[in-house]
């Protein structure tokens, strides 16, 4: 359906502009020899309102000759031959309905201007709808850039996401490991551990987000699996805002940075050291930072690409610009910051830890 006719608003804007050119022709009709107001509306309106159908049927052909590269000059001709037979129709079925009225046919002359001014009609009504045409494709391409952009930005998400799992449970496996050999009821607890920690892991992981209390419940059960291996050497301080327990966020997001802090910075001390865990809100801002010791004679060990460059990934593409990770090494002391935009969901739904 042409677009003039795809709602009564349009309808009657479109159809107005043909009767005013209706009016226009009657005022210059009513001039002539033998033509009275009567006449001259009677003959112009009528004739203009149906040419105003037949230019608009002009939309079906532009969109089966669209102007597109090397077909530009072909489509064009179709458009001047459509013109032409557009206005030759208009001519004829002006001298019969002006015979019908009057029992006169216009002259030559007022024939030739005729189909010159409907030609012209014509093509201008098919350049509106080639502008039409040409907006609602730049449209699409927009829509369809977009949903490639959200299909491609999942797919990375997932891609990173799936990467945690086995990342954590390659490291998990080698504590219990080398806890075997020294600690056997250890190693049980810490298997006992491992398989809850992964049982509920898989559950919630899979999902979008969830909220910040659900997250901290999880690195919970994960300090419980480091706390048997490292035993004192390990202390964790907290400093939660209960009202930020209700932010979402995205899944297993701190669990990375808190695996790297006690691998690469607590577990390279002798005496071990404490780990501080700080979540704050700050108005429509969620804070959270990791900070932990490390070796400053020791040189940093890079592992398989995921932790903090995994993190930092996630909240490129979940947040854009709005998601912010700074590092800050100062004075033997390790700290990784994220801020992301503050999204409320409520209470926790994540069920208790534990068999």
């Amino acid at each position: 359906m042409p677009p003039v006719f795809a709602t009564p608003r349009r309808i009657a804007i479109y159809f107005s502009l043909w009767l005013a050119l209706g009016l226009a022709r009657a005022a210059l009709l009513v001039h002539q020899p033998g033509f009275s107001w009567p006449i001259a509306l009677a003959i112009s309106v009528p004739l203009l309102l149906f040419y105003g159908c037949v230019c608009a049927a002009s939309w079906y052909i532009c969109l089966a000759q669209r102007l597109r590269g090397g077909h530009i000059t072909d489509s064009l001709g179709v458009q001047v031959l459509a013109a032409i037979v557009a206005a030759g129709l208009w001519v004829g079925v002006a001298a019969a309905w002006s015979h019908a009225l009057t029992n006169m046919v216009p002259s030559k002359d007022a024939r030739a201007q005729l189909f010159l001014s409907g030609a012209m009609l014509y093509l201008l009504v098919a350049a509106g709808h080639y502008v039409v045409i040409a907006a609602e494709e730049s449209r699409a391409a927009e829509r369809q850039a977009l949903h490639q952009a959200v299909l491609a930005r999942e797919a990375e998400l997932k891609a990173l996401r799936a990467q945690i799992n086995p990342h954590f449970l390659f490291n998990s496996l080698h504590s219990i490991s080398a806890l075997t050999s020294v600690d056997p009821p250890g190693a049980r607890a810490m298997c006992l551990r491992l398989g809850d920690f992964l049982r509920h892991g898989l559950k919630y992981g899979a999902m979008d987000e969830i909220p910040l209390g659900g997250e901290l419940e999880m690195i919970e059960q994960y300090l419980g699996i480091e706390q048997i291996r490292f035993g004192p050497r390990l202390t964790v301080r907290r400093e939660y805002d209960e009202e930020a327990k209700t932010c979402s966020v995205p899944p297993l997001l701190l669990q990375p940075l808190v695996e790297n802090a006690i691998k690469h910075g607590i577990a390279t001390l002798v005496d071990g050291g404490t780990l501080t865990i700080r979540t704050k809100r700050e108005d429509d801002r969620l804070q959270l930072a990791i900070e932990n010791p490390y070796d400053k004679e020791t040189p940093r060990v890079t592992g398989s690409g995921v932790g903090l460059s995994n993190v930092r990934a996630r909240l490129r593409m979940r947040y854009g610009r709005e998601g912010l990770v700074s590092v800050n090494k100062s004075d033997g002391q390790f700290r990784v910051t994220l801020e992301l935009p503050w999204k409320g969901q409520g209470a926790s739904p994540l069920a208790p830890f534990g068999p």
